[in-house]
């Protein structure tokens, strides 16, 4: 589980974001290759087809929270990404 933004810096909570992305990898791509998938507080939250729709879809549900969105492919085929 990931500590709260409120008890990490937020680019301490993006980062332990994604290295919860990274350790569920394997486990993400058989569930939902080529999906885009959105992880907050450890968990997937959402999955969509494209960016936008994983992202709406996990606002819709956890509201305006950080997280992170990623295409769930092995990491040989990951395209690269920017977190603004």
């Amino acid at each position: 589980m990931v500590a709260s933004v409120s008890e990490l810096s937020f680019e301490e909570y993006l980062k332990a974001e994604l290295e919860n992305f990274e350790k569920k990898r394997e486990e993400l791509v058989k569930k939902h290759y080529g999906k885009f998938v959105t992880i907050h507080k450890g968990s997937v939250v959402a999955v969509g087809d494209t960016y936008d729709e994983s992202a709406s879809k996990a606002k819709e549900i956890i509201g305006e929270h950080p997280c992170v969105t990623r295409k769930a492919v092995p990491k040989e085929q990951e395209e690269p990404f920017f977190i603004l």
